[in-house]
C-alpha cells in the first residue's frame, strides 16, 4: 500500500496551510473503518492508429464502479457487468446471478465461463489473448492477436463473453479505494489552493510526474518502470463538507510522448464520490469466502 501521506502528516497541525489541512483530511479517509464510493473513469487516447488508417483521438465509454469498503474485509465492487469481491491480488467475481469464479493476476483463471460453456479454448487456441496490461482499462491498448482464434459457433460467443468478463475483472482488480487514491496523491501534491464554494471546502492543485506515476502503479500499470519516458502531469480537485469530510475526488492525468515514430497522448479523468463513512455493513457470501480460503485450483489458462 502506498503510504505517501506519512511524508506530509508528521508534525503537521493544519493551520492556514491548505496543503497541510488537505493532508489531515486525507488521513481521515485513509483511516476510515468503512465507506462507500462511486468511481467513474473516462480515457481519451490518440496516436495508436495504424499508419494510413486515418484516425484521431479515441475515447472510452465511461467506466463506473460502485464500491463498499470495510477494514479487514474483502472489498465489494460492482459494475454494470460484474459483481466482485477483492482481497489483495485475488478476485472472486460473477456475471449477474451466475456462478462465482476465482481470478488472480499471478495465477490462471479458475472456473467455468461466467455464462456457461466448456471452460474456454484449448491451449494454443487464443493462447496469446490475455487481459490487456493497461491501467485497469481495456481501452489503453488494442487486443493482441488471437493465435488461431476461438472455437466456432456457439462456443465463439461463450469465449467472447468469457474474454469480456475477464477484461472487466482485470479492471476491477485495479480500482483504487478512496484512501489508497488519496495516499497516492498526498506526497506529490503541489500548488494547493483552498476556496469555499456553495458551502463546501474545495482544494485544487497539481500532481508532480512522480505523483502521476504513483497513481498509475496503483492502477496496475507497471510500464512506468521501463520503456519510453513519457511526459506526465496531473491536476486534482477535492471537495469536503463544512466538517472537513471529503465527499468528492476528481483527478485528471495526462501522458504525452513519442513511441516508434508515433505521437502518443492520453488523458484520463476520474471522478470519485465518497459517502457513508463509518456506516457500511455487508456480509461476504459463503461461496465467495470458500473460494478465497481455498485459493481455487488453477483451471484452463485464459
Amino acid at each position: 500500500m502506498w503510504n505517501f501521506l506519512a511524508c506530509l502528516l508528521l508534525g503537521f497541525a493544519g493551520g492556514d496551510d491548505p496543503q497541510k489541512e488537505l493532508a489531515q483530511m486525507c488521513q481521515k479517509v485513509a483511516k476510515a473503518e468503512s465507506l462507500r464510493f462511486t468511481a467513474t473513469t473516462t480515457t481519451e487516447m490518440s496516436g495508436l492508429e495504424r499508419p494510413g488508417a486515418g484516425g484521431g483521438s479515441s475515447g472510452s465509454t465511461p467506466q463506473t464502479v460502485e464500491g463498499q469498503y470495510i477494514q479487514g474485509q474483502p472489498l465489494h465492487l460492482k459494475s454494470d457487468k460484474l459483481e466482485a469481491y477483492r482481497k489483495d491480488s485475488a478476485l472472486v467475481f460473477r456475471q449477474g446471478d451466475g456462478q462465482w469464479s476465482y481470478f488472480e493476476r499471478t495465477r490462471r483463471f479458475s472456473g467455468p465461463p461466467p455464462e456457461g460453456g466448456s471452460g474456454g479454448p484449448p491451449r494454443g487456441e487464443g493462447e496469446r489473448e490475455r487481459p490487456p496490461r493497461g491501467e485497469g482499462g481495456a481501452e489503453d491498448r488494442p487486443p493482441r492477436g488471437e493465435g488461431g482464434g476461438p472455437p466456432e459457433g456457439g462456443q465463439r460467443a461463450q469465449f467472447g463473453n468469457r474474454r469480456s468478463a475477464m477484461r472487466v475483472a482485470f479492471q476491477l482488480q485495479s480500482v483504487a479505494t478512496p484512501g489508497k487514491l488519496l495516499s497516492g496523491m498526498g506526497a506529490h501534491a503541489q500548488n494547493v489552493r483552498k476556496s469555499e464554494q456553495d458551502g463546501k471546502l474545495v482544494f485544487q492543485g497539481e500532481l508532480t510526474k512522480a505523483g502521476v506515476e504513483a497513481l498509475e502503479r496503483q492502477g496496475g500499470n507497471r510500464r512506468s518502470q521501463g520503456g519510453p519516458d513519457f511526459q506526465r502531469s496531473g491536476q486534482f480537485t477535492i471537495s469536503a463538507n463544512a466538517e472537513g469530510r471529503i465527499e468528492k475526488i476528481e483527478v485528471i492525468t495526462k501522458m504525452e510522448g513519442e513511441f516508434r515514430g508515433r505521437s502518443i497522448k492520453r488523458t484520463r479523468h476520474t471522478v470519485m464520490d465518497v459517502r457513508d463513512v463509518g456506516q457500511v455493513e455487508f456480509e461476504i457470501p459463503e461461496e465467495v469466502a470458500k473460494l478465497f480460503e481455498s485459493g481455487a485450483d488453477p483451471g484452463p489458462e485464459f
